[in-house]
């Protein structure tokens, strides 16, 4: 699958008022998938907000969710922390579960099954 497919099901799927992981109470996404992102020098870039916390949240910009299903591409197919590390080491530090979050907008979409709590493999690859 294309990222300009994977990204129509993301936007298509992944509304404000939405939790994308079921599993945790502060998945909830507050914003997007027009959300003006800030902060990481992302100067207004359309994304998503997402709730980490109670009162915590992290922004998720498009251009992140494409580099990071890019390179899963070009890692057999699987994303995970090392992928995420690689290109967004300082997120990551300040946040460990951007890594999660991302993951979560590829499951909730359905561009990618969950393997285990570490890695998600993308779907589609046949048609990409």
């Amino acid at each position: 699958m294309s990222w300009s497919k994977a990204s129509e099901h993301i936007i298509e799927k992944v509304k404000r008022g939405i939790n994308i992981d079921p599993d945790s109470k502060f998945r909830l996404v507050l914003a997007g998938p027009d959300y003006a992102c800030h902060n990481y020098n992302y100067d207004g870039e359309r994304g998503y907000k997402v709730r980490i916390g109670e009162n915590a949240s992290i922004e998720i910009p498009m251009s992140m969710l494409k580099v990071m299903y890019q390179e899963a591409l070009t890692n057999n197919g699987i994303y995970n922390n090392g992928i995420f590390k690689r290109h967004f080491e300082l997120q990551k530090n300040h946040h460990p579960c951007h890594v999660h979050v991302v993951g979560n907008f590829f499951l909730y979409s359905g561009v990618a099954k969950q393997i285990n709590k570490r890695n998600y493999r993308i779907l589609g690859l046949e048609s990409s």
